[in-house]
């Protein structure tokens, strides 16, 4: 369960950075790749978990923003999305890291695998 521990270091960085402008939290902006392998909502429970105790961050609301997977290919060129596994013996559909275009697996990914805090919305006293 990665996701307590990532959560967890999230609301250490954002109650640091609200504790230095002395501010309260109210929204707290993430951008979750779809390769980070991240679970909204537990995500989330981890958020109210973690927060229901900060002085900073208590019933501050927590905004998620999906971001899609894409690829380069380094043999032709291709940018885009990937494929994903049509296979039951998954639990969910993995993503192929292949090129769609020439089946190359030479390829690296530029976008969807981080996650990352957006935006803080803070109220100062």
């Amino acid at each position: 369960m990665h996701e307590f521990s990532t959560m967890a270091e999230v609301v250490r960085v954002v109650e640091d950075e609200a504790r230095r402008r002395n501010a309260r939290v109210k929204e707290v902006r993430l951008e979750v790749g779809e390769l980070s392998f991240l679970c909204e909502e537990q995500l989330r429970f981890a958020f109210e978990v973690l927060t229901e105790q900060s002085d900073v961050l208590r019933g501050s609301k927590l905004v998620i923003e999906g971001v899609k997977a894409e690829i380069k290919c380094e043999h032709c060129g291709y940018e885009g999305g990937v494929r994903y596994a049509d296979d039951f013996a998954y639990h969910f559909s993995p993503p192929i890291l292949q090129c769609p275009r020439c089946n190359s697996f030479d390829v690296r990914i530029v976008k969807g695998r981080g996650c990352v805090v957006k935006e803080i919305v803070v109220v100062t006293s």
